[in-house]
């Protein structure tokens, strides 16, 4: 599970103004697209904040195993299943595919 994980997107970069191409770079394709009247754009996109990679966290945890001889599965696993959040945020762009507002929430 540790050397799994996702590349975390850089959510410095996603703001108001921002083009609709560098914020689909950082948070990846969006899961809705709805064309509105007016010729602007309201998009959704999904995506996960703490579930990097790490090998070096991997080996950790297979020492810690052998150590324990397992016993640290069942502690470990639970917690690190949890570590990631999930997140949506709702972007409207202008015209010019400039984004105009932005709305994020944590997924349960």
């Amino acid at each position: 599970m540790a050397a799994d994980g996702d590349r975390q997107p850089d959510l410095g970069v996603v703001g108001a103004g921002a083009s609709r191409a560098t914020i689909v770079a950082e948070l990846g394709p969006p899961s809705t697209v709805e064309n509105r009247p007016g010729g602007s754009v309201a998009c959704t996109h999904e995506y996960t904040i703490g579930d990097k990679p790490s090998y070096g966290r991997a080996l950790g945890h297979a020492v810690a195993n052998a150590i324990t001889i397992g016993l640290r599965k069942i502690i470990g696993t639970p917690i690190e299943m949890n570590a990631g959040g999930a997140y949506r945020t709702a972007i409207v762009y202008d015209t010019s595919g400039q984004a105009q507002t932005i709305n994020g929430t944590r997924l349960e």
